[in-house]
């Protein structure tokens, strides 16, 4: 169904949530990857270079799915990751950077999601990262919901980042959180 709160617009899709990510999730079916990519496209289909800010769980794993996705699409992408790549993503090894790209078009945050229970530092590459994603004017696309927001109480816990006048948009997989009103 579809609803409103304020300014913000909810759709819901109907679907069995938990089976599918189940199935990506032990690498079965990239699903959650592929939905990502397509909602990022959707949304900005004239952007050429695409920045995969990826995160050492689920969301990191999903974002390097749509990393493979968007690549095969002939997009241009560079994936930084927290940690190594996971077994079945060395493909992606040649788009990997330690640092965020200065000439992006589109940031995908994929760095944590749900189960971010603990405060992200500025000094720590994640938060180094999340002040270069909200420091331009430029989109971002968040997975489940923005890297640093606490889904249970809505808290920040993020470092201080400069708030961009640009569109964000969030694909929340695994339904709505509280965090997210």
């Amino acid at each position: 169904g579809e609803r409103e709160h304020g300014d913000l617009q909810v759709i819901e899709v109907a679907r069995p949530v938990r089976q599918q990510e189940d199935q990506c999730r032990h690498g079965k079916d990239d699903a959650a990857g592929q939905r990502l990519a397509s909602l990022s496209l959707a949304l900005h289909p004239h952007a050429q270079h695409f920045w995969m800010a990826c995160g050492p769980g689920h969301n990191g794993l999903d974002g390097m799915h749509a990393a493979r996705r968007l690549k095969a699409l002939g997009k241009r992408v560079t994936v930084t990751c927290l940690g190594a790549l996971p077994h079945g993503m060395e493909d992606l090894s040649n788009l990997l950077s330690a640092n965020p790209p200065s000439d992006w078009d589109v940031a995908v945050d994929a760095l944590f999601g749900i189960g971010l229970n603990r405060r992200i530092e500025e000094t720590e590459p994640a938060g180094q990262w999340m002040r270069a994603m909200h420091a331009l004017d430029r989109p971002v696309v968040h997975m489940d919901l923005p890297s640093g927001l606490c889904p249970r109480s809505g808290q920040w816990l993020g470092p201080d980042v400069p708030l961009s006048s640009s569109r964000k948009d969030t694909l929340a997989m695994l339904g709505m959180s509280v965090g997210l009103w």
